[in-house]
């Protein structure tokens, strides 16, 4: 199984935190990926959309995501972040209306019951340290 975990990037100007942010290692997804290499059942990559962004701050998502077939796309975001997880959701289930998408994280994890309510592209909400 192939499985895609994603760090969204930190795109969106005006809000609070904006003007205060730093590149962010994702290692809440390293953690999971080195668990999944461990047990070697599943193929799992980390797209760190925070450091392409960094990089080149044009960068489309949707094209990104269209290169990746993954059967499973994990998606942390904090509440800082949530906004571009969205995003980032919405242009998985464009390309890949069949895939299961599992968000985590400290956003998803307090708004749990709100996101499954109100966002039907999210399947799984995983909560606590996963």
């Amino acid at each position: 199984m192939k499985i895609l975990l994603i760090q969204p990037a930190k795109t969106r100007d005006g809000s609070s935190a904006s003007g205060h942010w730093s590149l962010c290692r994702p290692y809440s997804l390293l953690y999971l990926k080195s668990y999944l290499d461990i047990i070697g059942k599943h193929s799992c990559e980390i797209l760190d959309l925070e450091r392409m962004f960094l990089e080149q701050p044009n960068i489309d998502i949707s094209n990104i995501i269209s290169t990746y077939n993954a059967d499973i796309f994990g998606v942390t975001a904090t509440t800082s972040t949530r906004n571009e997880a969205y995003d980032t959701i919405l242009a998985i289930k464009q390309m890949h209306p069949n895939k299961l998408v599992i968000v985590g994280g400290v956003h998803f994890m307090n708004c749990d019951i709100d996101t499954l309510e109100n966002i039907p592209e999210v399947d799984i909400v995983v909560r606590g340290e996963g």
